[in-house]
Order: structure tokens, then C-alpha cells, then sequence
């Protein structure tokens, strides 16, 4: 049990770069996810499956739904405030100042 602890603890106290991404969009997916689990359930509930293909039915389409309104959000700045993000920072490119090819 000392070794699981010991290992999450290094790997999960660090500030990765993939880390901070992810905790940026914690939020904006939840509000997404929650949603369209909701929208979607509302049609796929009434279906005359049996409820396990009805939770796969839900389960995929609003991950992939999800995970593609999230890309979205994330390209633009103006949808990035209104789920919580900060405004993406443009990249400063030398060799474009430069006009280094």
C-alpha cells in the first residue's frame, strides 16, 4: 500500500504541462457532458432496447459529442470566457518576426 502512495504521490504532485491543460478544461467539459447526457437520454430512454444498449448508446455519443464541442471551445476565444477558460495566449514565433524561412 506504501508503494501505490508513494507512486501517485510522484506522479501526481508534479506540474506537468499536459496537467495544466487538462485542469483548464475540467470545467467547460463538465457543463458540456452534463447536458448532453441529459438531451441525449431524453430521446434514447423512451427506445425499445434493453438498458445496457441504451447506457452505450448515451455513453458514446455524448463523449463524442462532447469532446468535439470541447475542441471548439477551445480554439476560440470569445466561448473560451463564457465556460471559464482564459483567453488563449498568441504564440510568439521568431522566425515569423524574422521572416526566416
Amino acid at each position: 500500500m506504501f508503494f501505490f502512495i508513494g507512486i501517485s504521490a510522484k506522479f501526481f504532485n508534479s506540474n506537468h504541462k499536459l496537467l495544466s491543460g487538462l485542469n483548464a478544461g475540467i470545467l467547460p467539459f463538465y457543463i458540456l457532458h452534463q447536458t448532453i447526457i441529459i438531451v441525449i437520454g431524453f430521446f434514447v430512454i423512451k427506445w425499445e432496447l434493453s438498458i445496457l444498449l441504451k447506457f452505450l448508446v448515451i455513453f458514446i455519443s455524448s463523449l463524442g459529442i462532447s469532446i468535439v464541442l470541447y475542441q471548439i471551445i477551445r480554439r476560440n476565444n470569445s466561448l473560451r470566457i463564457l465556460f471559464g477558460m482564459k483567453n488563449k495566449q498568441k504564440s510568439y514565433n521568431l522566425a515569423q518576426t524574422l521572416q526566416i524561412n
